[in-house]
């Protein structure tokens, strides 16, 4: 959404990183989401980009992905049980509940 949303504006990632005081790499990881944005960082990309912040919200009720398998359709759950697991600070508690969910889902 950040991405789509810059490049609609003509905004480059180094512009949008100076006006974030931050680096383009790190304008990069947020548009992949390879790094997590915080509340008040989103605040202000929103602010950058003229946007609401909940403009990076819209949709998320249901979600649409492609995946390997092909397209993958997440629900209001789904996109629950990713946000939580999201807060948890530990990545190794994170990997245990995927390990776990694996298995849940092996069992179904």
């Amino acid at each position: 959404m950040i991405r789509g949303r810059r490049k609609a504006l003509g905004i480059s990632q180094q512009a949008l990183a100076d006006r974030l005081g931050v680096s383009f790499q790190q304008v990069q990881k947020y548009e992949r989401g390879d790094n997590r944005i915080s509340a008040s960082k989103l605040y202000a990309v929103a602010h950058c980009l003229s946007c609401p912040t909940t403009y990076f919200f819209d949709g998320l009720s249901t979600c649409h992905i492609s995946t390997e398998g092909g397209p993958l359709m997440l629900t209001a759950e789904d996109l629950e049980v990713v946000r939580l697991l999201s807060t948890i600070p530990s990545s190794k508690v994170r990997r245990q509940i995927v390990t776990l969910a694996r298995a849940l889902a092996a069992e179904a």
